[in-house]
């Protein structure tokens, strides 16, 4: 059974009470997750609009770091309260798949998944979230997609 269900413009949760709890460990994840750079996820190299020069570079971080943690707080604040609600609308939807690309990408450096590749990471509960916020972010983009 899928964990969401389109009906109209809206999508409604279905998630067991364990899943709804597993899924909201992402806002923990992510406040655990050293900061990061303007234009990269945590631990993972970061976006750069100026390589050959390094004073432009630092005007554009600091240009750009306030909105983006305001765009990333948004999004976690956004994701908290549609998981409470059990519904998602569309702005809702987009916020979930940014958080939980985020949060995939927090874990899996976390879990050295970046440096080792999948097939050497080790088996646990870390591995295991980050497999179910792979299916829960492909499942709730084919609900979004037109059928």
């Amino acid at each position: 059974m899928s964990a969401f269900r389109r009906r109209g413009p809206e999508i409604d949760l279905q998630l067991s009470e364990a899943e709804a709890e597993l899924l909201g460990l992402a806002l923990p994840v992510l406040a655990a997750a050293p900061p990061a750079a303007a234009g990269s996820p945590p631990g993972y190299p970061h976006f750069c609009a100026h390589p050959e020069d390094e004073v432009a570079e630092a005007g554009f971080r600091e240009l750009t770091a306030g909105c983006l943690r305001a765009d990333r707080e948004a999004d976690r604040r956004r994701f908290a309260a549609s998981l409470e609600r059990g519904t998602l609308g569309t702005e809702d939807a987009a916020a979930w798949m940014r958080v939980l690309a985020e949060a995939r990408l927090a874990l899996a450096a976390r879990l050295g998944v970046a440096e080792t590749g999948w097939e050497r990471a080790s088996p646990g509960p870390g591995l295991a979230l980050l497999h179910l916020y792979g299916c829960l972010q492909e499942e709730l983009g084919a609900t979004l997609l037109p059928t």
